[in-house]
Order: structure tokens, then C-alpha cells, then sequence
């Protein structure tokens, strides 16, 4: 579910970009300030952190980017062990700049990876990065697409991502701190360090059901409908549950089912087929296939330990961690590296102290499958050679820029703003945008907007200090009011 149909229509046209070419209008414009939400509770009202350049998207068949080319892929091929799923080549090695923690593919099909407090979206085709943005602090494995919405579930709550220009929209605080998560369509289930697995509908955000667990969740698994949950506990077994129908206020608890991988520490990966009916654990280098309907278990002998699993099929899944990518074959157990064993990111074969790969995703026909490392690469693998030709990307990073500062005077038309450190400043002369931040309620979301008050003028630019003419009169505009200024490049 998109909650995207939240905001006006116009808003929505807008934000799709400009067509190519054409001259940015005030609809791109002020669709480009409706997106730059950012909030943090200050004395003074919520804080802007130091801005960066926040594209709008055009549309087009190829995403046309100007970022350096992805580093060539090492001179390798893949596995030639039998399961198909080894079958993949690596189409490219970028670098994110961040440390990696999570990775998802966007519906339209281009890679989103989230790190160490930034956001990035990158082409499918070549790696090469479209946007970035900020991001909250957050565990590893922990976004995922709600509708075209990206989900990133931080430590006090959940920040929905609205694309085009992958902008902080809206929010929905959780109770504890957030330590695993797991989606599901129309589903997501958080485990938080006060001993809670709690389930959220995210077609209204409302919380369907919460989950005594007894201690601190390592990491969580949801059946594609929803109704199986797999939870894994620090320090203890973990176990799984068949969720019953309803809201759970009645206090019912489900039955559990234990999962224990002997006789390694605690278990920090699972993964569950889409029919829920086939659970993957692993708890270092020690990792078992449970069948949950005939209750037998079949162990995979790993050398590293797995910080990531995903089913690709009920025959297979991936996984990614010290041994790197591998195919662990459902019907015998036995597991075979993708890429031959060597690591796309530093070029040599692994070993037990090798790079830590933490983010994993598989696109639904298992065409591509992309692998984050905490050094900050991002790395995909494709079936076959990656179609540039296929209207399949998400766009075309188009020139804006915006300036945050707070109102200095105000009387009639004119204005002036003290623009934030280290902002850009637009030129005198330049047509500009004057936008305001608000929040408002809808359900249990917060939503978070930059509202447009009116066209400008830049008269002059003073070092840090804009001075600005209003097309229309404004009733008022106090002291100290946090804005942002937008223009066109």
C-alpha cells in the first residue's frame, strides 16, 4: 500500500520532474520544497541539517547519470557448481561511501542501499548513483518498499521515503528501540530491545498485535502472508508461530515452536519461504534448514557466519556474510559460492576473516540479486546481461537547489533570510520559492511537509544573508520562522 495518494494530485504530477529539456516550473518547484522534509525537535522547532542538492525525477527509459562508472568487474565467472542458482554473473562493484547496512530493489527496479546515517538509490544498469539523502541511525537489514514507498525502520520509529526524490515524508514512532525487522506485504513486524515483537498493518500503520518474546530480538522472518513469524532471540533459542487471524487484543498467545542450530551462539539470520513452510537459521558458522510441516532438520555446513538470508525459490536461497554470496541448495543443504569465490569487492578469494557482506536482495523473477559490504561497496549479479534497452529504470537526476535559514525581517514583500552553514546560495536575480515547514496527523502517521508561501525574487545575496522580494503580500511571516529557499539551477 502507497500512501502516496495522501497528497494532492498536483503535488503528485509535480513530482514526477519536468520533461527533458524543458524549463523547471513552479510546480517542480514547489514539489521539489514538498519533498525536502526533514524534522527534529529543537527549542526553536525542528532542525534542518546541512542540505545537499535533492533531485526531482524525469521518467525515461535509461537513467541518465553523470556519477564516475562503476569499477569493471574482476576477470571471474560464476560457479560452475550445478544448482541454477549459482547461474549468476556480476554486472558491477560501485562504492556507496557509507557503511552498508541494508540493500532493497526499488519496484521499478533500481537498487537502493541504506548505510551509516545516508540513503542512495543507484541504476540498475550500471551501479551509478541517482540520489542520496540522509537517514537516521538504524540496524542492519532493516528497510524495505511499502507500496513505491522505501520503509526504514530506525531505532525509535519508522520513516517512510517518498520518491521521486527519495525525501522524508512522513513517520510513525514505535515503543523501545528497534533491533530486527521483517516485511511482509501489508505487513511489517519490529523486534525492540524491550523484549517485544510488535506487528503493524502498513496499510494504516495501526498495530495489529504485540508479542511477549522475553528477551532482545537478533533477527525476525515473516511468511509472504503475514501469518508465520520466526524470531531469534540474543543469547537464547529462538522460535517460530503461526500468528491467528484478527487484531490479537485478546490477549491469546501463540503457540511456540523452538529452533535451535547446536551448538553455536545465537542465532543473528533467518529466512522463511513464501509459504512459510521452510525455515532457514543461522547462528555463526553453524546454520540448519528446518521443513516446520514435517518437523525435520538438515544442516548446512558454512565456514563464515551469515548476516543476511533470502529464499530465492522453495528450492534455494542466498545468502550473504564472511563467506561472501552463496547459493545454499534447499533439497541436500550444501552450499556453493556465487562468483566463484572471489570477492567482488577486493578481488581475492575469501576466507574466514574476509569482508562482511550485510545487505542481500533478490528481485521477485530472480534476474538480479545485489549484496551491500560494511567497507561500503554494493555489488549486483544478473542471470543474464543487465538490458540497457529495457524501460526499467527509475530516472534522471534533474538540476535543483534549495536553502535553509531562518527569517531575519519581514514587512510587506520584502524579506530576509539568514541562510544555514554551508548552504548553497542561489544568484541575485534568481526566481526562487519560499517554503515552510509543517507537520501534521493523518492516522498514525506524522506527516511532514514543506508548504509553499510564494514566488521570490533574490534582490541580493550579502555572504550569508538573502534579501528577497515576494510576488504576492504575505499576512505574515514571524521571527525566527524556519524556511527554505528553492530555485532552478
Amino acid at each position: 500500500m502507497s500512501r502516496r495518494g495522501a497528497a494532492p494530485a498536483a503535488a503528485r504530477r509535480a513530482l514526477a520532474g519536468p520533461r527533458r529539456g524543458a524549463r523547471p516550473t513552479r510546480a517542480a518547484l514547489v514539489a521539489l520544497g514538498l519533498a525536502l522534509v526533514l524534522a527534529g525537535a529543537t527549542a526553536c522547532g525542528p532542525e534542518v541539517p546541512p542540505p545537499r542538492p535533492l533531485p526531482t525525477a524525469h521518467h525515461a527509459a535509461l537513467p541518465e547519470v553523470t556519477a564516475e562508472p562503476a569499477t569493471p568487474a574482476p576477470a571471474t565467472s560464476a560457479s560452475a557448481a550445478p544448482s541454477a542458482g549459482t547461474a549468476l554473473d556480476l554486472a558491477w562493484v560501485v562504492d556507496t561511501g557509507a557503511h552498508n547496512k541494508a540493500v532493497s530493489l526499488a519496484p521499478w527496479g533500481d537498487v537502493v542501499a541504506l548505510g551509516s546515517r545516508r540513503l542512495s538509490v543507484h541504476a540498475r544498469t550500471t551501479g551509478a548513483e541517482i540520489l542520496a539523502v540522509d537517514a537516521c541511525f538504524t540496524f542492519a537489514d532493516a528497510i524495505g518498499f511499502v507500496g513505491d514507498e522505501l520503509a526504514v525502520v530506525c531505532e525509535d520509529g519508522v520513516e517512510l521515503y517518498s520518491f521521486a526524490a527519495a525525501s522524508w515524508r512522513a513517520e510513525r514512532k514505535i515503543p523501545g528501540h528497534a533491533r530486527a525487522a521483517a516485511f511482509a506485504p501489508g505487513r511489517l513486524a519490529v523486534g525492540s530491545d524491550d523484549g517485544k515483537v510488535r506487528l503493524y498493518d502498513t496499510g494504516t500503520w495501526r498495530e495489529e498485535r504485540s508479542l511477549e518474546v522475553g528477551a532482545v530480538p537478533t533477527a525476525l522472518a515473516l511468511s509472504a502472508d503475514g501469518r508465520r513469524l520466526a524470531v531469534a532471540l540474543e543469547e537464547r533459542d529462538g522460535f517460530w508461530v503461526d500468528l491467528p487471524a484478527g487484531s490479537g487484543e485478546d490477549g491469546a498467545s501463540p503457540e511456540r515452536h523452538a529452533v535451535h542450530v547446536p551448538p553455536g551462539p545465537a542465532i543473528g539470520a533467518l529466512a522463511l519461504t513464501a509459504d512459510g513452510h521452510l525455515l532457514f537459521a543461522a547462528g555463526g558458522p553453524r546454520a540448519a534448514l528446518l521443513d516446520l510441516e514435517r518437523g525435520t532438520t538438515r544442516a548446512v555446513r558454512l565456514v563464515g557466519g551469515v548476516a543476511t538470508a533470502r529464499f530465492a525459490t522453495p528450492a534455494g536461497l542466498v545468502t550473504a556474510g564472511a563467506d561472501g554470496v552463496l547459493w545454499v541448495d534447499a533439497e541436500d543443504g550444501s552450499a556453493h559460492s556465487i562468483g566463484g569465490g572471489v570477492s567482488p569487492l577486493t578481488g581475492e578469494r575469501y576466507d574466514a576473516e574476509g569482508t562482511e557482506h550485510v545487505g542481500l536482495a533478490l528481485d521477485a523473477g530472480g534476474r538480479l540479486l545485489c549484496a551491500g559490504a560494511e567497507s561500503g561497496k554494493l555489488a549486483c549479479y544478473a542471470h543474464v546481461r543487465i538490458d540497457p534497452a529495457q524501460p526499467f529504470a527509475y530516472g534522471t537526476a534533474r538540476a535543483a537547489t534549495t536553502t535553509g535559514g531562518r527569517v531575519m525581517t519581514f514587512g510587506g514583500r520584502r524579506a530576509t533570510v539568514k541562510a544555514l552553514p554551508r548552504e548553497p546560495l542561489p544568484a541575485a536575480g534568481a526566481h526562487a520559492h519560499v517554503l515552510r515547514y509543517s507537520e501534521r496527523r493523518e492516522g498514525e502517521l506524522t506527516l511532514l511537509e514543506w508548504t509553499d508561501v510564494g514566488a521570490a525574487t533574490v534582490d541580493a545575496v550579502d555572504k550569508d544573508v538573502l534579501r528577497l522580494t515576494l510576488t504576492d503580500k504575505l499576512d505574515a511571516l514571524p521571527y525566527d520562522t524556519q524556511v527554505r529557499i528553492s530555485w532552478a539551477r
